[in-house]
């Protein structure tokens, strides 16, 4: 992984570490492009809800793809939905 990642009473790095991106209106799949991520990386996924709160129609399933995670989700969710988003190495 490129990048340190600092512990101390936080956890911090750059986008390759955590982030978050939106789907674009209801759209049920999300590519968010992380440089250096593996097929075989894990990763943490949290739905946020700042400006609506999200529905049953947001249930995520992610996998992870050579430089890329994909979130997926049913039709009809919440609009422009943020995912936030944990990366470990594996």
């Amino acid at each position: 992984m490129a990048g340190t990642a600092t512990i101390g009473n936080s956890i911090s790095g750059g986008d390759s570490l955590a982030g978050n991106s939106n789907f674009s209106g209801t759209d049920t799949r999300l590519a968010i492009y992380i440089p250096g991520a593996t097929a075989t990386d894990i990763y943490v996924v949290s739905a946020s809800g700042a400006d609506a709160a999200p529905d049953q129609q947001d249930v995520l399933r992610c996998y992870a793809k050579t430089d890329s995670l994909i979130v997926n989700r049913l039709a009809d969710g919440t609009s422009d939905l943020t995912v936030n988003y944990i990366r470990i190495k594996k």
